[in-house]
């Protein structure tokens, strides 16, 4: 059996076992297939001589040979007269290091003294360990116009072919059929050589070295023709005689067998049970694709449902524990009782625990404001700037994050996530904690709003004075301090209140007005802030790069002596930010994982066999939710709009076949497509969103502080980012807290309670902020889509009403992948009223072909075939029989009738 061995091979070598029949315990012989580039590939030669000896090294008794074009000159394979200059008499310092190598590696070629190529040289080897000689012959002529000789070599091996190994159902017998069936048509065979040998020396078919100036191209298809020709009249031939036999097959084997056989186990070498996995992996998927449309006409539901955990990435694992000590995996009933002692441990820690977490949930927002917590500390840190003032982050990596998690939060989390009942009983009773006790609190830092609140509560002498009156009184007796650390001690007691650092499991930031402050939160020092909550709940904190780290932000300086790393960009909760507040790093790596996402669902669904629309159907649920989770942050960074735009038009013409080619207006695309709002929209919209949220969260919650504060200051921040997008809409939408429909008693009770809290924001969403962002866009694809189509005499809006969700009816449709390259075809005429070339992989979109291949007419449009071309009027018989009533009709009427809503059916025809 013939194996490839993937990891030694690559475009210049390929690598393959031979292995005989039985329980062989190495191949018995490995063969290596070269072509090295001209001019002496030190590069390739060098990897070819590593992996000959890596090979030689597992497989001691399997025959090495290496042949091919190897494009280097030996000089033991040349016996000419001195003085000789040809190549291998002077070799080139290439030629000599490569003969090194091979001489080191205890390799050499074995071929006679005899030129194989056109030039005279001997470049085509076989090569072999030296002390196993191997006999090969050079052809005297010229085969097939190559400018090589045939180099052939013989090998004694001896294997076994199992007929089971292979592939189909049928296989060749041997005996007297063959001849009586190849007797019967010795005629033709005949005739197929004498027409293959007077096409193959034809003038105008000779290369170069025979006086000729055809290509390869062209010599190669000939070829290529010929051999088809042949297969095809013995395959032919060897079914008419029956000399033919039917391989036994396979029972289908359940479910249950089928995943045990697919063991690595079973398997005699890592790439059969990775062959066999793609099989199986392909018979998957085939099944998946008629199940769906099986779904999709008796339960519409159960295919969506279906269809989302054929796209869904898999959560299956296994989790093995070790010994600490020998690293030896344990046993199943081992790991039960290291989970079990482990459980008792943690009941019987002694650190406190929050009675009121369910509370505090309620009180914060629960886990989904995980996004609003960052929004808060960026809108904090902008305010801080804008009054000259200096903020460091403070990021603290707590390891072991769940032994100091509450018992009560845990509770409150698994039952919202649906954990009910009997269930939730036992898990109450492990987590059980005797004695109560009280909150622990991580580190404690000030959320300062500094100069925010336009009163000095500390300063006593300037409560009754006007405002002025108590700057004026405050620069004094900041004067007065003799040290700089004094100065910002004071400062950063104005309008300052204490809040818990927001903690999100094992995440902690903490934001810092000073450099001390950075060493007293993070130092490893004993007495640092860290230091002291990892003792108290038997904590620790993770130091390593890219764990707790110092994030200076904006114009603040890098401390010296942080106690921890000063890095330039973190990711803090699922977002990634950087020290200068402009989020493009986010918003790059936004675009890079929108595209990685896209083209693996695009593969799955190619491989899986679903067709276009089920594709671009999937787009929205499987990857804009994903990539969009943090862009309400990207407000901040210039030109976000316009670049997730573009994104989503790269997604639409690889979906249509068109991403080749000149470029197609971005509405165009994505109305075509069936996604009913452009990406960057949707940015819009969660950034509205995030802006309401702000609006109803708790008074005392941290973001919604600095919320407050920036709408009584006015500085640049978040927030006013997002009214300025906002600004951009044709009608931008009220803010929810001074919409007359929210105002008053809706608001406070939202404040109160998530669940109305939740409800007045999607009611938000969907009555005040998506109508203003649907008119955003219609106003887009009316400006892109207005220009006329020469070709169509319409424009898209004609043929297109606008963006909307597809036609569901194209999603239970299943054709042959013609039909869906046909498909694309027509949409990119009805986008762009060009050839579709680019979907045939020509790379454009010519408006005119100087010439119609089937009538001979000149500077032919794309209509000329749909309503023109002499050559096609059966074609369009045919087409105005089985499709719309266009029998007689006007070629503008054809063409709407063929292009607009609902014309994909014509695609069919």
């Amino acid at each position: 059996m013939l194996r490839p061995v993937p990891d030694f091979s690559s475009n210049r070598e390929q690598w393959f076992e031979v292995w005989g029949g039985g329980a062989a315990p190495s191949p018995a012989v490995i063969l290596c297939a070269f072509y090295p580039k001209h001019g002496g590939d030190t590069d390739t030669w060098k990897s070819i001589v590593a992996h000959a000896a890596l090979c030689r090294h597992r497989y001691p008794r399997a025959r090495l040979i290496l042949g091919g074009d190897a494009n280097v000159h030996l000089d033991y394979l040349a016996d000419h007269v001195e003085p000789c200059s040809c190549a291998h008499c002077k070799q080139s310092p290439a030629d000599r290091e490569i003969q090194q190598w091979l001489v080191a590696a205890g390799l050499g070629a074995f071929n006679p003294p005899a030129p194989t190529h056109v030039s005279g040289t001997c470049i085509d080897l076989f090569i072999g360990m030296r002390d196993s000689p191997l006999p090969v012959k050079v052809l005297p002529d010229f085969i097939a116009l190559s400018d090589h000789r045939l180099v052939m070599a013989e090998v004694p091996c001896q294997f076994t072919a199992p007929w089971a190994a292979g592939y189909g159902r049928v296989a060749w017998t041997s005996g007297p059929r063959w001849d009586e069936g190849l007797r019967e048509i010795s005629g033709t065979l005949s005739a197929l050589s004498e027409s293959v040998e007077a096409i193959t020396c034809a003038p105008w078919l000779q290369p170069p070295w025979f006086g000729g100036r055809a290509s390869r191209v062209p010599r190669r298809a000939v070829v290529n023709v010929a051999a088809w020709a042949r297969d095809a009249a013995y395959t032919m031939v060897g079914h008419a005689a029956g000399a033919t036999k039917a391989i036994g097959g396979k029972r289908r084997l359940s479910q249950t067998i089928a995943r045990r056989l697919l063991n690595p186990a079973c398997f005699t070498s890592h790439q059969e049970f990775k062959l066999e996995v793609a099989r199986a992996a392909w018979g998957e998927r085939r099944r998946a694709v008629h199940r769906y449309l099986h779904l999709r006409e008796a339960n519409p539901g159960a295919a969506e449902r279906f269809l989302s955990s054929f796209f869904q990435v898999r959560t299956r694992f296994e989790v093995r524990l070790s010994d600490p000590s020998t690293g030896a995996a344990l046993t199943p009933s081992a790991m039960v009782e290291a989970v079990r002692q482990d459980l008792f441990a943690r009941d019987r820690n002694d650190f406190e625990q929050d009675p009121g977490a369910e509370e505090a949930m309620a009180r914060q927002g629960g886990v989904g404001d995980a996004l609003t917590l960052v929004i808060g500390l960026v809108v904090h840190a902008q305010l801080r700037h804008a009054q000259g003032l200096h903020t460091w982050w403070a990021l603290a990596d707590g390891k072991w994050a769940f032994d100091v998690a509450s018992r009560h939060a845990m509770l409150v989390g698994v039952y919202n996530a649906g954990v009910r009942g009997p269930d939730w009983l036992i898990l109450d009773d492990v987590l059980e904690v005797t004695p109560p006790a009280q909150c622990v609190e991580p580190p404690r830092g000030e959320l300062q709003l500094d100069g925010v609140v336009q009163e000095v509560s500390l300063l006593a002498a300037a409560e009754e004075s006007p405002w002025p009156q108590a700057r004026r009184f405050l620069r004094g007796v900041l004067s007065a301090l003799s040290s700089q650390a004094d100065r910002v001690a004071v400062t950063e007691r104005l309008g300052a209140y204490h809040v818990e650092s927001p903690q999100f499991v094992d995440d902690i930031t903490t934001p810092c007005p000073s450099e001390g402050a950075v060493r007293a939160v993070l130092s490893e020092e004993e007495w640092s802030a860290c230091s002291r909550y990892a003792r108290r709940v038997r904590a620790r904190f993770n130091y390593d790069r890219g764990k707790t780290a110092v994030l200076p932000l904006l114009d603040a300086a890098p401390p010296l002596l942080a106690g921890a790393p000063v890095v330039s960009a973190k990711g803090l909760l699922g977002v990634l930010v950087d020290s200068g507040l402009t989020f493009l790093p986010l918003l790059h790596s936004t675009l890079a994982r929108g595209r990685s996402l896209f083209d693996e669902l695009l593969q799955a669904a190619e491989c899986g066999g679903f067709s276009i629309p089920v594709a671009a159907a999937q787009v929205p649920p499987r990857i804009e939710s994903v990539i969009l989770y943090a862009s309400p942050l990207l407000a901040l960074a210039e030109g976000a709009e316009a670049a997730l735009n573009r994104l989503q038009v790269e997604w639409g013409r690889k979906l249509l076949g068109c991403n080749a080619g000149p470029p197609v207006r971005h509405s165009v695309v994505v109305a075509q497509c069936g996604w009913p709002l452009r990406l960057g929209t949707k940015f819009l919209e969660r950034a509205l969103l995030a802006r309401a949220r702000l609006a109803v969260l708790p008074l005392d919650h941290p973001a919604s502080r600095a919320w407050q504060a920036s709408r009584c200051l006015h500085a640049p921040s978040w927030v006013t980012a997002v009214a300025a997008l906002a600004g951009r809409l044709p009608s931008p939408p009220v803010q929810l807290d001074r919409h007359p429909a929210c105002a008053g008693e809706q608001l406070e009770a939202a404040r109160a309670h998530p669940a109305r809290r939740r409800a007045l924001l999607e009611w938000y969403r969907w009555q005040v902020v998506r109508p203003a962002l649907l008119e955003y866009d219609r106003q887009a694809f009316r400006k892109a889509a207005s220009c006329v189509l020469p070709a169509l005499r319409r424009s898209f809006a004609e043929l297109c009403p606008g963006p909307s969700l597809p036609d569901w009816n194209l999603l239970g449709w299943e054709s042959s992948p013609n039909f869906w390259k046909h498909y694309r075809l027509w949409a990119v005429i009805r986008m762009t009223g060009c050839w579709p070339l680019a979907v045939l992989g020509q790379g454009g979109l010519p408006a005119t072909l100087s010439r119609c291949g089937a009538c001979g007419a000149s500077n032919v449009a794309v209509d000329h075939p749909l309503v023109a071309c002499q050559a096609t009027v059966q074609h369009r018989a045919l087409l105005a029989r089985d499709g719309p009533p266009m029998q007689g009709a006007a070629p503008e009427f054809a063409l709407q009738v063929l292009f607009s809503e609902g014309g994909a059916q014509g695609a069919s025809v």
